[in-house]
Protein backbone atom coordinates (compact mmCIF):
# COMPACT_ATOMS: atom_id res chain seq x y z
CA UNK A 1 0.00 0.00 0.00
CA UNK A 2 3.04 2.64 0.64
CA UNK A 3 4.19 1.77 -2.59
CA UNK A 4 1.18 2.47 -4.26
CA UNK A 5 0.58 5.85 -2.51
CA UNK A 6 4.03 6.70 -3.57
CA UNK A 7 3.62 6.27 -6.79
CA UNK A 8 0.20 8.43 -6.67
CA UNK A 9 1.75 11.06 -4.73
CA UNK A 10 4.20 10.76 -7.89
CA UNK A 11 1.95 10.51 -10.77
CA UNK A 12 -1.12 13.48 -9.14
CA UNK A 13 0.65 16.80 -8.88
CA UNK A 14 -2.42 17.97 -7.02
CA UNK A 15 -2.74 14.75 -4.25
CA UNK A 16 -2.44 17.48 -1.58
CA UNK A 17 -6.02 17.81 -2.65
CA UNK A 18 -7.07 14.47 -1.42
CA UNK A 19 -9.58 15.11 1.69
CA UNK A 20 -11.21 11.83 2.16
CA UNK A 21 -10.90 8.47 1.51
CA UNK A 22 -13.20 5.50 1.31
CA UNK A 23 -11.96 2.39 2.31
CA UNK A 24 -13.68 -1.70 2.86
CA UNK A 25 -13.55 -2.56 6.69
CA UNK A 26 -11.59 -4.89 5.77
CA UNK A 27 -8.37 -2.89 5.15
CA UNK A 28 -5.42 -3.58 7.40
CA UNK A 29 -3.25 -0.45 5.83
CA UNK A 30 -5.30 2.36 7.14
CA UNK A 31 -2.71 3.68 9.08
CA UNK A 32 -0.32 3.65 5.92
CA UNK A 33 -3.20 6.03 4.32
CA UNK A 34 -3.21 7.89 7.27
CA UNK A 35 0.80 8.45 7.29
CA UNK A 36 0.98 8.81 3.51
CA UNK A 37 -2.16 11.46 3.29
CA UNK A 38 -2.08 13.15 6.51
CA UNK A 39 -4.86 15.63 5.18
CA UNK A 40 -7.29 13.22 4.31
CA UNK A 41 -10.05 11.63 6.16
CA UNK A 42 -10.35 7.56 6.14
CA UNK A 43 -14.29 6.42 5.82
CA UNK A 44 -15.47 2.99 6.34
CA UNK A 45 -18.32 1.83 3.92
CA UNK A 46 -20.43 -0.15 4.90
CA UNK A 47 -22.16 -2.52 2.33
CA UNK A 48 -26.36 -3.55 3.02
Amino acid sequence: MAKCLDHFKRANEHWRFVRIVIVDKDIREVKVIRKKLPEARVLYATFT
